[in-house]
């Protein structure tokens, strides 16, 4: 009786631990941790804090170093949700036109985008010129990407330049920081003390 009493108890530990990926609420994750495990997280909708920085052939999320994995994503590429472009140059997308007409679709899922004070700021600090990193907690949906293996070493990827990465949809921008870029920093990147404003609603599947 003990063990049944145990291994329910276990179920339960299990199933609350993953209730945010199916109670419509973002799940709190890391950059590195979306890396690490790819599928676990395909088409979630996720809070991350990271280090965001915007280049010639570059949109990406990082914190530091992660440490290697077997199955990992080769990296985190960003696009913005809705119709905003993010105004990147890379192969082989053409992000430096017009806002789009309509929103941006993935994987059959739309994306909103919640264009406020704090995602203005986000993108005008990503566009300075030479000083183009800031430290953010966003929302966004996941797309872990296509799979691969070669030599035994399985990868996800498929999005941004040449198709190097797994992708990051942001919807919303919840805070934002300017920082120096140094994605090899080995100092971790941590979330804000100070409360962060709500999920906008409009984010959450419907009846959530």
């Amino acid at each position: 009786m003990r063990a049944v009493v145990w291994f329910v108890g276990v179920l339960w530990m299990f199933f609350a631990s993953t209730a945010g990926a199916t109670d419509g609420q973002p799940v709190a994750v890391t950059p590195c941790e979306l890396r690490g495990d790819p599928g676990r997280y395909d088409h979630q909708l996720v809070e991350v804090t990271g280090m965001a920085s915007h280049a010639f052939e570059e949109f990406d999320f990082t914190s530091g170093r992660c440490a290697g994995q077997r199955g990992r994503s080769n990296g985190l590429w960003l696009e913005y949700g809705g119709k905003r472009q993010s105004r990147t140059v890379y192969c082989c997308v053409d992000s430096m036109g017009p806002d789009r007409d309509e929103d941006l679709v993935v994987d059959g899922l739309p994306s909103v985008l919640v264009d406020d004070a704090v995602f203005e700021r986000f993108d005008r600090l990503l566009h300075r010129r030479n000083e183009n990193a800031v430290i953010a907690t966003v929302v966004g949906r996941f797309f872990a990407g296509a799979d691969s293996e070669q030599n035994g070493y399985r990868s996800w990827g498929g999005y941004g330049h040449l198709g190097c990465c797994s992708l990051l949809v942001v919807e919303q921008v919840l805070w934002v920081k300017p920082t120096k870029y140094d994605p090899y920093s080995n100092n971790p990147i941590v979330a804000p003390t100070t409360p962060l404003p709500p999920v906008d609603p409009r984010l959450l599947p419907p009846g959530k």
